[in-house]
């Protein structure tokens, strides 16, 4: 009798253990469900918060060195600010878009312009109106251009 009655303790003892693992179990996942979708939302609001729009003009002719210069900046609204520069490029090489990237550390702006060049090096160069418009909070903002060179055929 004693014996059976060890074995039920044990079933019991083994049982509720089984249970409570289910239990933590469950709670961890339902932790890193809430944790995920958490993550998602945060996501989803920094990619509303940073919107984007880049735009380029066709090659211009050139006749000064103006080089790599922020001409202006304003603020259309109240979060969306616009930013205008000019850039030079050699003829041959192709403007293939920008965008940018924030460091909320630095509160700094980095404009990316993003270009293909070519082997050729003929004798001319294109001057390329830039136009970035960042819907972001309206602030005090370092900024900084940078060129993204990609090596064409």
């Amino acid at each position: 009798m004693k014996k059976v009655r060890q074995i039920k303790k044990s079933s019991i003892t083994a049982l509720i253990l089984v249970i409570l693992l289910i239990l933590l179990i469950g709670a961890t996942g339902t932790y890193v469900s809430d944790l995920r979708e958490k993550q998602i939302r945060e996501s989803s609001e920094k990619e509303q918060l940073y919107s984007f729009d880049f735009s380029a003009s066709e090659c211009l002719d050139y006749d000064e060195d103006i080089g790599l210069e922020i001409l202006e900046t304003s603020w259309i609204d109240e979060n969306k600010l616009q930013i205008k520069t000019k850039v030079v490029l050699n003829c041959a090489d192709e403007m293939i878009g920008g965008n940018f990237e924030y460091n909320d550390t630095t509160k700094t702006l980095y404009l990316n312009y993003n270009v293909i060049i070519y082997e050729i090096i003929p004798d001319c160069v294109c001057l390329y109106d830039l136009k970035y418009i960042i819907t972001i909070e309206k602030g005090e903002y370092n900024l900084e251009l940078i060129r993204n060179d990609y090596i064409g055929w």
